[in-house]
């Protein structure tokens, strides 16, 4: 379930090791914070900001609050994760993201007595691409936010959502804790203005207590820190080269997760986010729009009004890693994939590269669901095989149709090579004509045994469709669990609270397994 990358950067494979900074090992975290204490990170403007967006919060999680004031620090480190601005959170594996942030902190904890380290949420607040956050999933059904959101997503308005609240209350009829579910939801959405304050909300609601912080980068303090690096991107023209050759040398094995251009900018208004870029007699335009800027009227807008400009995904790690005094940040795959074409131009920029940790895996499953599946006779490994594999392992296991149909195809095929040699000795012509009939045979044994195979599905309709029922909860659509299924879905069965600690109790830091949890 992981991709061929992941799995060679899991296993140290040397292709990949020119491409990262610090090896994916425990001892690479007294590197990563060597590193990082060579470099400057403005802790106090840090702290300040954070102060203020999280003073709601402030007094619930005392946590957060003493993690904030630790950034004032020179021994405080962060380890970040980053995620689109999913209504309700979206699929699960944005918790996972979330909780092996918070894991790792207490990990490096452990091992670095007398150094701190903070988890902290970077929510992509300028991304635009609203189709991807607008709906989430839960049972099967799709949820839509119906709104007429557009441009930068952390500015859109939540105030027309109450209908959806309604509509996931219905969905969850019956289930013990679903009341408290959706008045999580309710509470998170009506009280705040914005989505990423109502963001926030939900995840501090479930994260709080460890102390998460959850930060917006849409703010103009954050775009000043890094307006060396917007300056360098506006008027160096360096970023294409470097990433681009890196591209190509990733390209020998993998495909390259993102698109690097001459310019890697966004303009930032009320609503929208638009692509700029650069016209050949010097100045710049802004796409899609009427807006036009010479080098020296652009200059002088990044020195009043950074906030106007938007990293895309080229630079938006440097963004984050220009800002936060990081020592590891938190992905998926295809986050790992992307990091690992931009270790040049972090070093071009001397901004320091972090560990790059993949998030853990999971899947949830309750346990009478899995009960039922282990009594057919499969372990639990075989959870994750498709559906027909387990329909064809089952019947192979209590069936004698396909051994015995492999035998008669066997026997039938000694049959006709001996009548091949008969007849072909009295007449050579002959061969093509018994190869032809034995084809046919072979074509009715082909058509006998799917036929028999249909009437034992018929016959164990109960036992293949409670293997199909666990297959789909895997695989729901066809895709991994964790890539679909909010978790309101199983909050609404076991309780927010206690499905937030069980994922705490078992998800391990830099473990490659993919996790089985057994919800009772």
């Amino acid at each position: 379930m992981s991709s061929a990358l992941l799995d060679e950067y899991w296993s140290g494979d040397p292709f990949l090791r020119p491409f990262y900074k610090h090896a994916l090992a425990w001892d690479s975290f007294d590197s990563a914070m060597q590193y990082r204490d060579r470099s400057g990170t403005d802790r106090e403007t840090l702290a300040h900001e954070l102060e203020h967006q999280h003073q709601a919060f402030s007094e619930q999680f005392p946590l957060v609050r003493s993690n904030i004031d630790a950034l004032r620090r020179s021994d405080c480190y962060t380890v970040t994760t980053g995620h689109q601005l999913c209504l309700a959170t979206g699929p699960m594996f944005f918790l996972y993201k979330i909780i092996t942030t918070i894991n790792l902190c207490k990990e490096l904890s452990k091992r670095h007595p007398g150094k701190h380290f903070v988890p902290v949420y970077w929510m992509a607040t300028e991304d635009h691409d609203i189709a991807e956050i607008d709906h989430f999933q839960v049972n099967g059904q799709t949820l839509h936010a119906n709104s007429s959101w557009h441009g930068p997503s952390g500015r859109q308005t939540v105030e027309d959502l109450a209908p959806l609240w309604d509509e996931l209350q219905t969905l969850l009829k019956g289930k013990t804790n679903a009341e408290q579910v959706v008045e999580r939801f309710r509470r998170a959405y009506v009280t705040s203005s914005s989505l990423a304050d109502s963001t926030r909300a939900l995840v501090l609601g479930l994260f709080g207590e460890e102390g998460l912080l959850v930060i917006d980068a849409d703010r103009p303090v954050f775009k000043k820190m890094f307006a060396s690096v917007l300056r360098q991107e506006l008027f160096g023209g360096a970023t294409k080269p470097v990433v681009g050759e890196v591209i190509d040398r990733m390209q020998v094995r993998h495909k390259a997760q993102v698109h690097v251009r001459e310019l890697n900018l966004f303009y930032l208004q009320d609503h929208r986010r638009d692509r700029i870029e650069r016209v050949e007699d010097g100045s710049f335009k802004v796409v899609d729009t009427d807006l036009t800027f010479s080098a020296e009227q652009i200059d002088e807008m990044l020195t009043r009004n950074p906030e106007r400009f938007s990293p895309n995904v080229i630079l938006r790690p440097l963004y984050q890693e220009s800002i936060l005094p990081d020592v590891a940040t938190v992905g998926g795959p295809a986050e790992v994939a992307y990091w690992l074409l931009l270790l040049p131009l972090f070093e071009l920029h001397g901004i320091p590269f972090p560990v790059l940790v993949p998030r853990n895996q999971a899947l949830l499953l309750p346990g009478r669901a899995l009960d039922k599946f282990l009594r057919q006779g499969f372990n639990p490994e075989e959870v994750f095989l498709p559906a027909e594999e387990l329909t064809a392992r089952w019947l192979s296991r209590n069936e004698q149709l396909q051994p015995s149909i492999e035998k008669a195809r066997t026997q039938l095929n000694e049959v006709f090579e001996s009548v091949v040699g008969l007849l072909s000795g009295i007449d050579a012509t002959l061969e093509s004509s018994v190869r032809a009939e034995a084809q046919r045979s072979m074509n009715g044994l082909d058509q006998l045994e799917r036929k028999g195979i249909a009437a034992l599905k018929r016959r164990h309709e109960l036992a293949l469709a409670q293997i199909r029922s666990i297959a789909e909860r895997v695989k729901p659509f066809g895709s991994p669990q964790e890539r679909i299924e909010n978790f309101s879905g199983f909050a609404s069965e076991y309780g927010a609270e206690a499905l937030v600690k069980g994922l705490l109790d078992v998800l391990k830091p830099l473990d490659p397994r993919f996790t089985l949890l057994v919800m009772e």
